[in-house]
């Protein structure tokens, strides 16, 4: 769905669509190979759970060929026990449920300007400080828009972590999206962020 398009971003389903829309993209998935020599043909339009369940798939598949250390890399902590966690001087949770929480690069900094520590997206801190998932489902995102932001040196003075530091830990209570923040070398400290060394500096006590 166009979502700046206001004559589409209302739609959330195909059986949402005026019959004509539909006939419209039917035909053009039938046609628009004809000039490559190649046919296509429309089988069956399925709806909107259907799509996810293929992305699912094509992700599973993305990781499985491309980044198989995500699935064979000890994990850092036991995220099957995560009750057990709280947090501390090397551990910080967030829930970022609601979009990648900017205090984020806060912890970075300081993890990286101490000893390292464990960043958690996607765990929520119950009332008696124990984790628990939150049900984040959009953790590739967060991950991937993770990786552009430490590469920007208007929001993070260096990237310190190799590409298994970060992760994502799959259940299907929430998934988790793992950053191990190494602490940095003599010669690359401060990290500091928003460009400013004095301000954006933090430490971890």
């Amino acid at each position: 769905i166009p979502m700046k398009d206001p004559n589409y971003n209302a739609y959330h389903n195909i059986n949402e669509l005026p019959r004509h829309v539909f006939s419209e993209m039917e035909h053009f998935f039938t046609v628009y190979k004809n000039l490559e020599g190649k046919n296509t043909v429309v089988d069956e339009a399925k709806d909107r759970e259907a799509a996810l369940e293929v992305i699912e798939k094509c992700l599973d598949n993305y990781v499985e060929t491309f980044c198989r250390w995500i699935k064979e890399r000890k994990p850092v902590l036991d995220l099957a026990d995560l009750g057990k966690y709280r947090e501390n001087n090397r551990i910080e949770a967030k829930k970022a449920t609601g979009g990648f929480p900017k205090s984020l690069w806060e912890s970075y900094s300081a993890f990286a300007n101490t000893i390292g520590g464990i960043i958690l997206l996607g765990v929520e801190e119950k009332a008696d400080g124990s984790f628990e998932r939150a049900g984040l489902k959009n953790a590739w995102a967060l991950l991937d828009e993770f990786w552009q932001k430490v590469n920007d040196k208007t929001i993070a003075s260096k990237n310190i972590l190799s590409p298994n530091d970060a992760y994502i830990d799959r259940d299907s209570e929430g998934d988790i999206v793992v950053i191990n923040v190494p602490a940095a070398k003599a010669e690359a400290k401060p990290i500091y962020i928003n460009r400013d060394i004095y301000n954006g500096s933090y430490c971890r006590n």
